[in-house]
């Protein structure tokens, strides 16, 4: 029989707000993620078209919520090549639990309804401290040991002169991808100021 600190940390999690509380759970040191698996930084194109395409990496982490819960996080995120716009994609699983419920929640950031309305600069501003990113950060900052370097990185031939307005900035991603650089990639999404100190070698 659980006990009823565990029935309420399940039943915290399988609600909507479960972000906020597993982002309050991580800064307290309660939950320890892992990377288990690591996509990285691709050109990802909308359908044969990469001119329209987005930048893509993604996290899958483990964490232990309790003695009998534990969850499964898949954390996409994405910059889009033409415009430059971040967004975040986070899809949650309870994997393993004293009762059989369906846990499954997936959120990002461009189910905001005014996201399109946004440029580049202005997304970042508005959304650097959005539950989702909040949580992301404070996952990032535990998986620095994952070693990414050593994971094969896709072979792509990008020609940044077809991005127009943004061409400086593909360029930046493209020496990411060669450098195996994804903590670099993450931070870019939402801090603008942080893409702007970035310079091309």
């Amino acid at each position: 029989m659980m006990s009823e600190d565990i029935y309420y940390d399940f039943n915290m999690i399988v609600s909507y707000d479960r972000f906020e509380y597993l982002t309050e759970l991580t800064k307290k040191g309660k939950i320890q993620w892992i990377c288990v698996k690591y996509e990285p930084i691709t050109l990802i194109g909308n359908g044969d078209d990469l001119i329209d395409g987005d930048f893509v990496q993604s996290f899958t982490v483990q964490g232990k919520i309790s003695e009998h819960v534990s969850v499964l996080l898949i954390l996409t995120e994405y910059i889009n090549a033409l415009s430059g716009r971040g967004d975040m994609k986070i899809v949650s699983d309870v994997i393993s639990a004293p009762i059989n419920e369906n846990c499954c929640l997936q959120v990002s950031i461009s189910d905001s309804l005014d996201y399109v309305s946004y440029t580049a600069k202005d997304l970042c501003h508005a959304f650097a401290q959005d539950p989702i990113v909040r949580f992301a950060d404070l996952i990032m900052s535990q998986i620095a040991v994952y070693s990414f370097t050593q994971k094969a990185w896709p072979t792509q031939t990008i020609d940044a002169t077809l991005y127009y307005d943004n061409e400086d900035f593909v360029r930046i991603i493209i020496q990411l991808i060669r450098e195996k650089r994804a903590f670099d990639f993450h931070r870019c999404v939402f801090q603008w100021e942080y893409r702007k100190k970035l310079k091309i070698k």
